[in-house]
């Protein structure tokens, strides 16, 4: 599984990686386990809803918020929520338009610099079931990126 072995975690952090992060992670690459982002055309009745209010939904919709938080740091992070919730507060929104606030913060300073837009980076967390896995090849220095899933599966037209 995932390993972070030179990454300093505060007490309340190495607590949601264990119990959290590391269980998402673990279900979230099963083949069959939906996406945490489902489109408006793939919803099909009530029941339907009712059945996106699980685990996907609310542990690895917390994992990679908590993830994002860490790359972009907690200062930009909690500065694009605060815009985001402002422009939000009193209406309907979608996670683009929590990418779109947390852009346009990144792109206003210097300090993170991304290596895509935060919208493709995301997008391939949630809108794609399993998660992406970087693989770095020292002798040519490529990295390559793919989707992790205990088996593949051949059917599959997600792309990361």
């Amino acid at each position: 599984m995932l390993h972070l072995e030179n990454v300093t975690f505060g007490c309340g952090d190495k607590i949601f990686y264990d119990h959290v992060v590391q269980s998402v992670l673990r279900e979230d690459n099963e083949i069959g386990v939906r996406s945490l982002s489902v489109s408006e055309d793939k919803i099909k009745g009530s029941f339907f809803l009712i059945s996106l209010f699980d685990s996907i939904t609310y542990n690895k919709g917390a994992s990679i918020t908590w993830m994002l938080s860490n790359f972009l740091t907690e200062k930009l992070f909690i500065r694009a929520l605060n815009s985001y919730l402002k422009t939000f507060s009193f209406s309907n929104a979608n996670q683009d338009d929590l990418w779109t606030h947390i852009q346009m913060v990144v792109d206003a300073q210097d300090e993170v610099q991304l290596p895509a837009y935060v919208k493709k980076i995301m997008d391939s967390w949630t809108c794609q079931n399993g998660f992406p896995v970087l693989t770095l090849n020292l002798s040519t220095g490529t990295i390559s990126q793919e989707q992790f899933l205990n088996k593949k599966n051949e059917n599959s037209t997600d792309s990361y």
